[in-house]
């Protein structure tokens, strides 16, 4: 009932499983989803995708992935395939970012694959940076960057009132049922 109250819809999207559970626990509370691109996700996981938003207007991507050649590309590779459907979500990358990594000890960084053809590129666009693993920032971190990002989109006011509106609901339909069941057991 909450997503239907809001303007736009929001999903987030994670590179890789391992996050997944983490970035749920974020976002569950605000009805939020994740999908996991898994690398570069299956066919069937962008298809469903581009089902779901039609022409993409009113859908907010939050994408959180790796800083480093293949966290970008599954990135770029997403929007391409969405695109190539004729869907054109807005989509914004919240995690790790370039301005990310600059806060980051140099020592948590990854060395990047030379043999990864989308390494030169990378180098290119970074000059002098590492890749980093969206691990190693920190869950609350993460949280931080995610719900900045989240509430520039969600239209508070009208998920309260629809949480509100849940919990009158919720309440009724416990009386109700308590008053049914208290009748088969006096009955």
């Amino acid at each position: 009932m909450t997503l239907a109250l809001q303007a736009r819809r929001i999903e987030v999207w994670v590179e890789k499983d391992d996050m997944a559970d983490a970035l749920d626990r974020i976002v569950a509370p605000l009805r939020i989803p994740i999908y996991v691109a898994k690398g570069y996700g299956s066919a069937t996981v962008k298809n469903d995708a581009a089902q779901r938003y039609g022409d993409g207007s009113g859908f907010v991507l939050l994408y959180c992935g790796d800083f480093d050649p293949s966290g970008l590309d599954i990135e770029r590779e997403l929007k391409q395939t969405l695109a190539d459907t004729g869907v054109y979500p807005t989509m914004e990358r919240v995690t790790l970012t370039y301005e990310h990594t600059r806060l980051l000890p140099p020592t948590t960084a990854v060395d990047l694959k030379e043999s990864d053809t989308r390494t030169k590129r990378f180098k290119e666009m970074y000059p002098g940076s590492k890749g980093y693993e969206l691990n190693i920032v920190g869950t609350r971190r993460i949280e931080e960057y995610l719900l900045t990002a989240i509430y520039k989109y969600m239209d508070v006011e009208a998920y309260n009132a629809a949480i509100e509106l849940e919990n009158i609901v919720e309440a009724e339909a416990t009386k109700r049922l308590q008053n049914i069941m208290s009748g088969f057991v006096e009955g």
